[in-house]
């Protein structure tokens, strides 16, 4: 085992949010010089560097800045900016800006999906709430796929499967049902529900391994709820399970 390079000032612990991409580990550190900031490294002392000082030795990059793989480089948010880079300084560039909210992030890449060189991702704005964008890399080409709460009230997206080529699915909540399974056909908006749980205005059902083959199904919910109809719905929108809980 041998360390790399030694950027770290002594006693100190600064570097993680270490990704792969291209060949190329993608990492979050402090050299005791600049600021927190983002290095790239070949796994030789001499091709691990800084990609550009974003920050002053007093500032930092922040460290849910969401390292992502995209291409032959990462995706990564700084503040309510999206930012792309393959690892050398003039590859840095500002994708696209988020107008500020009142209190949180706008941004959010930790629950991203990416299929065929485009990123499924979660945005928040005031007049949409949190909902599904994707890009490719560009401003023009990053944009909201549809506003599955209408209005601000936002649909909460999460748990990202790939299907197959053409389609992806995930639990999303609109106006009418609580948190529900969804899918998306690529070029094809809106997203459709599969099924809905009659009734599930506020409480989540989860379901573990997802996605699931050849395990058994641990469902879970509130122990405090009064007893439910659960239904198990294939992908197809097929009841596999029906019962009292």
């Amino acid at each position: 085992m041998t360390k790399v390079v030694s950027l770290n000032p002594p006693n100190t612990y600064n570097s993680h949010s270490l990704v792969n991409s291209d060949g190329k580990l993608f990492f979050i550190a402090r050299d005791g010089i600049n600021g927190q900031e983002i290095y790239v490294s070949d796994g030789t002392a001499a091709g691990t560097h800084i990609v550009t000082d974003f920050e002053t030795a007093s500032s930092t990059i922040a460290a849910g800045s969401s390292l992502t793989p995209f291409k032959n480089g990462i995706l990564f948010k700084r503040g309510n900016q999206l930012w792309f880079t393959d690892g050398t300084p003039d590859s840095v560039f500002l994708v696209k800006e988020f107008a500020p909210l009142i209190s949180g992030t706008a941004l959010h890449l930790y629950n991203s999906f990416l299929v065929d060189s485009i990123l499924y991702f979660i945005a928040e704005t005031s007049s949409h709430g949190n909902e599904l964008w994707r890009t490719d890399g560009t401003e023009d080409g990053t944009v909201m796929l549809t506003d599955i709460c209408a209005g601000p009230c936002g649909s909460d997206i999460y748990h990202f499967v790939k299907l197959d080529d053409y389609r992806i699915m995930f639990t999303a909540t609109d106006a009418l049902g609580g948190n529900e399974p969804w899918i998306y056909q690529f070029d094809t908006p809106p997203p459709v529900g599969v099924n809905s749980i009659a009734g599930n205005t506020e409480n989540q059902l989860k379901i573990f391994p997802n996605p699931i083959q050849n395990h058994e199904v641990l469902l879970e919910w509130d122990k405090n709820l009064e007893p439910k109809n659960i239904q198990l719905i294939d992908i197809n929108g097929r009841v596999i399970l029906n019962e009292v809980v």
